[in-house]
């Protein structure tokens, strides 16, 4: 299977790095293989929405899935009710669900920048990279624990979302 991209964005859409991921390779990070295996039995189950927790005695956060289409979708991470990363994920199967989701995610980052001393930038609307996982980075949490599960959530959703598609 091709690889996926992972692209990680600033708070004010702003690129950081661009990466790509090939699922075996993601599975050999410790700890990933499971929260692979987690999260896609949480997609099985509810591939059009579900919410679970992640983490462990030292800390907790939940990540929420919400499909926009079949094919494209947003998914949230958050610790303590602050939301950590806004990630949308686009397979490249259907163009136009690719873009919505993304115009959507653009227009309402836009939204919520007005009037603050950032300024929106555009380059999640630029990407064209497929299938695309793109990460709006808000905060990191609290715990130490939950710092390095955030770092690798978005990835391992990737890789269980492209490979329920077939795509990865």
């Amino acid at each position: 299977m091709p690889p996926y991209c992972v692209v990680d964005l600033k708070a004010s859409g702003d690129l950081i790095a661009t990466t790509a991921y090939l699922y075996a390779d993601l599975e050999r990070i410790p700890g990933c293989a499971e929260l692979i295996g987690h999260l896609s039995g949480e997609l099985w189950k509810a591939p059009d929405a579900f919410d679970t927790e992640l983490g462990d005695a030292a800390g907790v956060m939940s990540l929420r899935w919400w499909s926009t289409a079949p094919t494209a979708g947003l998914m949230t991470l958050r610790s303590e009710q602050q939301v950590l990363s806004v990630t949308v994920l686009a397979s490249g199967i259907h163009a136009e669900a690719d873009r919505l989701t993304i115009h959507a995610l653009q227009q309402q980052l836009a939204v919520e920048l007005h009037g603050t001393r950032h300024e929106a930038a555009f380059a999640l609307a630029e990407l064209d990279q497929r299938p695309l996982a793109a990460t709006i980075n808000i905060r990191s949490p609290k715990e130490r624990s939950l710092q390095a599960l955030t770092a690798v959530a978005d990835r391992c959703f990737a890789a269980a979302y492209f490979r329920y598609l077939h795509l990865a």
